[in-house]
């Protein structure tokens, strides 16, 4: 079993980076016109998780996939609601103040609908000494809500009561390629988002707080911060290749079907648990089965930044050497999963091998899904941890076969049938959170099948289902 651990959520997108334009500041005016002395310009820029380390070497189906077509930026700001009669009463004992949210923002990007990746930096004037969310949601054209009815973006969706916004707990229906069959318990009743890099782009959305100081602690009123916000892909990725390694063999695929994911259904914004300490698990996978977690924010253990986000950005920088991780503790809009299936509209032929050169064939379109949580089976003996919550899925392969014999005469392989089937469960694919790539990269032999699957949570883990295969 070979293995390689390669995360590509990383930072991007900076100054002068892929040879954009050079860093400037887009100002956006408060939505009202009257002056507050408290005002300072919030300045931050925004990134695309998972792109900067494949700068240069991505595919055009990749590009299409990090191009933000659209953001919304949406800042939301804590205020003081001092109730009637007790204005600037805020020593100890005097009435209790409550607190209210306002949004500052609700603006659309400028030129961001170019299609281009987000370079630069945003500034926006924004009250001070006080605590803000901001909300960055990337692409969200054509998406509706499981009523078929489009998702509100307005003011009200962001204020939020008893902690949470309507924004939060946005789910978007889905609804499958053309030539897709889905079966389960997929609806069938509304038609929803078809996931479309090139006519939409990939929905991208985060969620970051912070806590603005007093204006007289803050330097010339400007306040910057450092690291980038990043938005993160509400979507997961599957894409296909074969090579022909067999000289008795010429290969046809008619398509795939993956089980026990989610088809239908996808939570805008992410769904990640805390544990009891306010922090979040992610699951230790140095090699074999040895599997354990770790809490972010613990400084005697690998997973040292306590936001999940700035966890992701940090695994791109591994190697294949490096042990990996993987977050497994979140929440997804269908509970029960289904079955995807996907054939071909023509078979994609591999012809046999002649000469040294084996024959590859990629599939020209990657399939996107939403974010699934299957857990393993604990089955078999297999005793795991409750905490882990590893997870695990299977891939079947449809094939027709041609198969040369040693006079080289010429028999279907699966005469009489319509095509053999090729199922193995994807090993060390412990997670299907948001924003994973899963490559799956087939090898057909003269009796065998040898799969290598690149698992990129927009990163990379090659690994090696094993199939039981006959010789007939």
């Amino acid at each position: 079993m070979r293995l390689k651990h390669r995360h590509i959520i990383g930072i991007t997108l900076l100054c002068g980076l892929l040879g954009f334009a050079s860093c400037h500041k887009e100002s956006f005016e408060l939505p009202h016109e009257e002056v507050d002395d408290n005002n300072i310009f919030l300045t931050f820029r925004t990134a695309v998780a998972g792109v900067s380390t494949r700068t240069g070497t991505a595919k055009s189906s990749e590009i299409s996939d990090e191009t933000i077509k659209q953001l919304l930026v949406v800042i939301v700001s804590e205020e003081p609601n001092i109730p009637e009669g007790t204005e600037g009463e805020t020593e100890e004992g005097a009435t209790t103040i409550s607190k209210k949210w306002v949004v500052e923002h609700n603006r659309l990007v400028k030129g961001a609908s170019n299609g281009l990746l987000l370079s630069g930096g945003y500034t926006f004037k924004v009250k001070a000494g006080c605590r803000k969310r901001i909300y960055l949601i990337a692409n969200y054209e054509g998406l509706k809500d499981v009523n078929g009815k489009p998702l509100d973006f307005t003011n009200q969706a962001f204020i939020p009561q008893a902690g949470k916004a309507r924004v939060d707990d946005y789910v978007f229906a889905i609804s499958g390629p053309d030539n897709d069959t889905q079966t389960g318990n997929r609806s069938t009743e509304v038609e929803g988002y078809t996931y479309n890099p090139d006519l939409y782009g990939i929905p991208m959305t985060a969620v970051y707080e912070i806590t603005i100081p007093n204006r007289e602690e803050i330097l010339d009123d400007e306040y910057e911060l450092t690291d980038p916000l990043y938005v993160v892909r509400a979507a997961t990725k599957f894409s296909f290749s074969f090579t022909n390694h067999s000289t008795q063999r010429a290969i046809s695929v008619t398509g795939f079907k993956l089980e026990k994911v989610i088809g239908d259904k996808m939570y805008l914004m992410p769904h990640v648990n805390k544990n009891s300490a306010g922090r979040y698990w992610v699951v230790n996978h140095p090699d074999g089965d040895n599997y354990t977690v770790s809490q972010l924010g613990d400084e005697t253990s690998e997973a040292s930044d306590r936001d999940w986000i700035n966890w992701m950005v940090k695994e791109t920088k591994k190697t294949g050497t490096d042990p990996y991780q993987w977050l497994t503790d979140y929440e997804v809009a269908t509970p029960s999963s289904v079955v995807v299936s996907h054939i071909f509209a023509s078979p994609l032929a591999i012809p046999k091998k002649v000469g040294e050169t084996p024959f590859r064939q990629e599939v020209p379109n990657a399939i996107y899904l939403p974010e699934s949580k299957t857990l393993k089976s604990t089955e078999d003996g297999d005793n795991l941890p409750a905490n882990l919550k590893l997870q695990e899925y299977n891939v079947t392969i449809y094939t027709q076969e041609t198969f040369s014999d040693s006079n080289g005469t010429e028999t279907i392989r699966n005469e009489g049938a319509s095509t053999k089937e090729y199922t193995s469960i994807l090993p060390r694919l412990a997670s299907l959170f948001r924003n994973t790539h899963v490559r799956v990269n087939i090898s057909f032999n003269d009796y065998t099948l040898d799969w290598e699957v690149d698992v990129e949570p927009y990163w990379g883990v090659e690994l090696d289902p094993v199939f039981g295969l006959d010789s007939e």
